[in-house]
Order: structure tokens, then sequence, then C-alpha cells
């Protein structure tokens, strides 16, 4: 009987077989800038679903202005830890559910 392998790669795995997918650090300045339209106006249907499912844009720059001072105090900054930290941290209670669902 042929020995299985099990190959455990990690997150960048993909970035190395695609370069437009992004890293973690480059992830969070890409939702950064295309929440709050930083980038080219052909990215503007994002910010156009947030405000359609009721979500203002003044929550999707609070959104970018916490998401940005985690980028600078994260050792490995990356989304999925930082809507750990809106989950669970008490400063995010009356704003958590908005930062969900943009995160998403």
């Amino acid at each position: 009987m042929p020995k299985q392998i099990t190959l455990i790669i990690g997150a960048g795995a993909s970035h190395d077989l695609h370069p437009q997918f992004a890293l973690g650090n480059e992830l969070l300045q890409q939702i950064s800038d295309r929440v709050t339209d930083r980038t080219s106006i052909h990215t503007k249907y994002i910010s156009k679903l947030l405000l359609s499912t009721g979500i203002d844009y003044s929550s999707c720059w609070d959104f970018v202005h916490h998401l940005d001072e985690y980028k600078r105090s994260a050792e490995y900054p990356n989304i999925d830890e930082f809507l750990n930290e809106v989950s669970t941290y008490p400063e995010f209670k009356n704003v958590r559910e908005d930062f969900l669902n943009i995160g998403k």
C-alpha cells in the first residue's frame, strides 16, 4: 500500500502562485482603500453596496481608522485577527455589527 502524504502550506502559498492574491498587510490596505473609495473610480461599488445595507460613510471611515491603528500595533496584522478583536473587545460594542459587516 502506498504511503499517503498530506501537504500543509501557509497562507502565502497562494500569493506565490498568483501575485494578485494579497498577503495579510496588503489585503488590509486594499480593504481600507476600497471601503473608503481611496482607490480608483472603478471600485466605488463597494461603498455603494455598504450604503445600500445601511452602513453610512462615517462608519466606513471609522472602521478604516481602527483598522489602520490595528495595522500599526499588530506584529502580524491580518483581517481575521482584527475582526476577532472587533468581536471581543468592549470598545467596539457600539460599532461591532457594522464593523463586522464591513469586514466581511
